[in-house]
């Protein structure tokens, strides 16, 4: 289990075998939807932010990856199989957050190709891989710090992880940016 988790104090994941397991609350989300969170990213490895109802066989729901190279993924899938017809992603170009310092994330997801990544109230950009394009859902569980497809665990401080049913403005997001919560205006480095 993380350690942390309290008021005023972020989530802390080892990126060894901590995870955060929501179950299914997110069964029920339809697009538009919009995820937010901070994050200040320990481990160099390529990881799993979160994952929405996220199926060992099949490529189901939301998910966003930190990459090693400091580039960020949100992709999501219809369920019908691995492959890229099945799948849609936005990755990001690398360098895109610091390294051992609070940043925040925000993930729009409109449709297969409109979709937003933001950090610190910036829109990144990205490039669009797959051709998928309907979100459906599946009964695996919604997790913080971890993909079970591939075992993928994040080493990183996460706070404030918020799920939006619509897509965020762009003056929204930059609102977020701009107040990050107690315990990362106490660490902001």
């Amino acid at each position: 289990q993380p350690t942390g988790g309290m008021r005023n104090g972020a989530l802390q994941f080892d990126g060894t075998d901590d995870y955060f397991d929501a179950v299914d609350i997110l069964n029920s989300l339809a697009l538009p939807m919009s995820f937010t969170f901070w994050v200040k990213k320990t481990g160099t490895q390529t990881a799993t932010a979160f994952a929405t109802d996220d199926n060992l066989t099949n490529y189901f729901g939301v998910w966003c990856h930190l990459y090693a190279d400091r580039s960020i993924e949100l992709a999501f899938g219809d369920g019908g199989g691995t492959a890229s017809s099945q799948r849609r992603s936005k990755i990001t170009a690398s360098g895109k957050y610091p390294q051992n310092q609070w940043s925040n994330v925000v993930c729009v997801l409109r449709g297969a190709t409109d979709m937003s990544i933001y950090v610190d109230g910036l829109d990144v950009g990205g490039n669009y891989d797959g051709t998928g394009g309907v979100l459906t859902h599946s009964s695996a569980p919604f997790l913080l710090a971890r993909r079970a497809q591939g075992n993928t665990y994040l080493a990183a401080h996460l706070d404030d992880f918020r799920v939006y049913s619509r897509a965020l403005s762009q003056t929204e997001v930059k609102v977020i940016a701009q107040h990050p919560p107690v315990a990362v205006a106490d660490n902001y480095s």
